[in-house]
């Protein structure tokens, strides 16, 4: 594991340190008060680098924090330049903290601290995934919707509940019963020859792969998308659906449980494949 804290290797003698170094004090792990981007990283390349960087410094404009890019771009040089130039992937995690202070949630006097790691993964096959209907729901937060704040407390009760039963994946619906996304995915369902997202307006991650898809991928196929409400019955009676993300790719749905127990599975289309194989053709032009 490769390690940077605010620019500076950290020796491997110190890598404990370094993991558990966000203090007590530390904005971060008290409230939450930073932004993270996890990226598939090849070649000391940033697979869609433009969309991590754009969700960032949208996640960082919100919370009124400030990264200039000159200093991102170069913590992010030197630290990919540390890693191995082979066909190897790694999971690179970019994490901005505000910082530590001691004056409850007043942000003065605390001095932002940045976290790069990354180790090494494997690119997965495209695979079909089982969700189910997580009772865990999503809050309604128009300001905090899209960014990746570093409050996930409800993704991980989610992941909780999904863990404990037999499916892949747990389907995530905001507090009125609209479908977000699933615990650590975007999602898309298939209707006749369209594509449809769910809005993201109230709740929800902007994912960089969902928005790779829409303003690339989609275009290049002549494939249409809007980004519409939808409700747990419409995906249900979808003709196919999938989720990605940007480490994970595109995986269709085989199947989804609802609370009730009820399961209904999915069909795979010819447009999801494609998809599929347009996605796996961007990792190798990393």
């Amino acid at each position: 594991m490769l390690v940077m804290l605010n620019g500076a290797f950290v020796p491997s003698s110190d890598k404990a340190f370094a993991t558990d170094s966000i203090t007590a004090f530390d904005r971060l792990n008290m409230f939450g008060d930073g932004v993270f981007e996890t990226m598939l990283v090849k070649q000391r390349r940033v697979h869609l680098l433009d969309y991590h960087v754009a969700r960032l410094k949208s996640g960082l404009s919100v919370l009124k924090m400030d990264l200039p890019d000159e200093v991102l771009h170069r913590e992010l040089d030197v630290f990919l330049s540390g890693l191995p130039a082979s066909d190897a992937f790694f999971r690179l995690k970019l994490v901005v903290s505000r910082g530590a202070n001691n004056a409850g949630y007043s942000t003065r006097g605390a001095e932002q601290r940045r976290f790069i790691m990354a180790v090494e993964t494997s690119l997965a096959a495209p695979t079909s995934v089982s969700m189910i209907e997580c009772e865990t729901r999503l809050g309604r937060q128009p300001k905090l919707a899209k960014i990746k704040h570093c409050n996930r407390l409800e993704q991980v009760l989610a992941k909780i509940e999904q863990e404990s039963s037999d499916c892949d994946e747990g389907l995530l619906l905001s507090q009125s019963g609209k479908v977000v996304e699933s615990v650590s995915s975007n999602i898309f369902i298939l209707e006749k020859d369209k594509f449809i997202t769910p809005a993201l307006d109230d709740c929800g991650v902007e994912g960089v792969m969902r928005n790779f898809l829409l303003r690339d991928i989609f275009p290049t196929l002549g494939f249409t998308c809007s980004e519409e409400d939808i409700s747990l019955q419409r995906l249900l009676g979808s003709d196919a659906g999938f989720l990605c993300n940007s480490i994970l790719g595109v995986r269709s749905i085989h199947s989804c449980k609802k609370l009730s127990g009820e399961q209904v599975l999915f069909t795979r289309s010819k447009r999801l494949v494609a998809v599929q194989e347009a996605v796996l053709r961007s990792y190798q032009n990393i």
